[in-house]
Parts: C-alpha cells; structure tokens; sequence
C-alpha cells in the first residue's frame, strides 16, 4: 500500500509537471490585479503562476483555520465521553463486586475474596469457559 501512494503521488507531480511544462507562456506572463471597492487598488506585475500558487496557499489556511474550532470541539467531547467511560466501568466492577460476594457466602466472603472472585468470573466468561450450576 505504502508503494501504491508513493506511485500515485509521483504520478499527479508528473501531471501537473507536464501541466506547467506545456503552458510556460500562461504561467510566466504577467498580471495586474485591480480592486475597485472604496479606492482603486492595483497590485505590482506578478507572474500568473505566483498568482496561483499564492491564491492556492490562502485557499489552504483558510480551510485548515475553519476546522480547526471542529477539531477542538471533537476533542472536548472525546474527553467527556472518556471520563462517562470511566466512571461506567466503575460502576460495572462495583457491581461485579457485589454480585461476587452476594453469590459466594454474603458477608463471610471479605472484600478481597469477592474481587478474586469477580475477577475470576470475567476471566471465564471471556474465555467462554460455562460453570455448572452449584447446587443449593
């Protein structure tokens, strides 16, 4: 894939090569640009070519500026949705917890027997190990 990219990419700098080979005259002739607004403004002669790349750059700060308050945005909210993560996945090993030590003896168990306990339980079911059930 990486070779894939590096050949394509040489392929479009030889189109646009040949692009700015065949059209020289275009590029290096020279432009004045007139702003009629408030007062008459006329830029210096310029190449077209400067023209465009210069129109091309601002073209480009523009777009990555208007994104840029997208992006922040996406990172505040990805940090939000992090920290309800966490505070789920609190919850949930609260509950295994509980669960562990209401189905292994109640109030016997300590707390540290109940988390081996829990911890056990996630490990089978993520391995897909079934226990039997005991009998009461």
């Amino acid at each position: 894939m990486r070779k894939f990219k590096l050949l394509l990419l040489l392929v479009i700098l030889v189109l646009v090569g040949l692009v700015g080979y065949q059209n020289q005259d275009f590029f290096l002739e020279k432009q004045i640009i007139k702003v009629n607004l408030i007062e008459d403004y006329q830029t210096p002669e310029i190449h077209t070519g400067l023209y465009l790349i210069g129109f091309f750059l601002v073209g480009l700060l523009i777009s990555y500026f208007s994104s840029l308050l997208i992006r922040f945005r996406a990172k505040k909210s990805i940090k939000k949705l992090n920290v309800k993560i966490n505070a789920h996945l609190e919850t949930i090993s609260e509950l295994k917890n509980e669960l562990g030590s209401l189905k292994y003896g109640g109030a016997s168990r300590n707390k540290d027997e109940s988390e081996a306990i829990a911890d056990n339980d996630q490990a089978d079911s993520a391995s897909g190990i079934q226990k039997e059930k005991e009998p009461e």
